[in-house]
């Protein structure tokens, strides 16, 4: 990876697009918009976060350089 990113650094190979997240949620606000943890809106932002993750190249391990 540090011949790589010597190379040709890529941000996106350690940092997701832009994801439209919510932050600084209080108790209150994330009850508001998830309900509980574990509940099918929760588990989907989730997914998305982890999506995002997985296309970063250095998160993902991917081998094939671009």
């Amino acid at each position: 990876m540090q011949l790589r990113l010597k190379r040709n650094f890529r941000l996106s190979y350690f940092f997701p697009e832009t994801l439209d997240l919510p932050e600084n949620l209080t108790v209150e606000d994330f009850r508001r918009n998830f309900d509980h943890v574990g509940s099918e809106k929760y588990r989907l932002e989730i997914a998305e976060i982890e999506a995002a993750l997985e296309s970063c190249e250095a998160l993902s391990g991917s081998k094939h350089a671009k």
